[in-house]
């Protein structure tokens, strides 16, 4: 159980440090940090089911207890992480409708000998 353990301490070391590339929106080093984190989780899924019966009969209740407030972190931290991601996403929407709404307007100065009326709605 202990390797099994720290293998699920490493993974919320990975949900830490995805939280500050999230926060910093360093998005090539977020990717390579997921990666690295689904490979984690994978090999904790292969170790479960190789360790299920043998070490489950073992189980201390501290080993118990410190797994499942590791996961409880885990997820708060995750919630957290999709919240920010939400907001990211928001603010990059809003800066592109800002860079299109300027690039009609410089294409409309450039083009001064053409008259044009155009209407912008939500869809567009």
């Amino acid at each position: 159980m202990a390797s099994l353990l720290n293998l699920y301490q490493k993974l919320n070391q990975k949900i830490v440090e995805e939280k500050k590339y999230i926060q910093a929106a360093a998005y090539e080093e977020l990717k390579e940090l997921l990666a690295a984190k689904n490979d984690l989780i994978r090999e904790i899924e292969e170790k479960e089911a190789a360790v299920k019966s043998a070490e489950t009969k073992k189980l201390q209740k501290s080993d118990i207890k410190k797994l499942k407030e590791l996961l409880a972190e885990a997820a708060e931290i995750q919630q957290e992480n999709m919240e920010i991601l939400t907001q990211k996403k928001g603010e990059i929407k809003t800066k592109l409708l800002e860079l299109y709404g300027r690039k009609k307007s410089i294409k409309g100065y450039h083009n001064r000998g053409h008259q044009e009326a155009k209407f912008f709605d939500q869809k567009s």
